[in-house]
């Protein structure tokens, strides 16, 4: 492994696997009865393994449920403009382009 390794729980035959790739630190049935939000982390410095160490995860901030809508809404009102201003704004950059042009 290379890099920082995070193992959230998992099945009992996977967490025997890993007891051994996280060096027996942690036994099997530990890492089997991981809680919500909680995972053993292993970093590597300088090309070595540090002491792997439990953590805890911040659970989601917030419901996403209903998310995109309120993004959606949120980008409407902060840079949406009507139709007919856009159309107007046009309208008056395409006089003054033209006019240019024809002189």
């Amino acid at each position: 492994m290379s890099g920082p390794s995070f193992l959230f729980r998992v099945g009992h035959t996977d967490a025997e696997v890993m007891e051994r790739e996280f060096g027996n630190t942690f036994p099997a049935s530990v890492i089997a009865d991981l809680d919500r939000y909680e995972a053993i982390v292993k970093f590597l410095e300088n090309g070595t393994d540090l002491e792997p160490f439990r953590a805890k995860m911040l659970p989601p901030m917030e419901n996403r449920v209903g998310r995109k809508d309120k993004l959606i809404a949120l980008s409407r009102q902060r840079f949406a403009m009507k139709r007919t201003v856009i159309e107007d704004k046009l309208n008056r950059w395409m006089v003054k382009f033209t006019s240019q042009v024809e002189e």
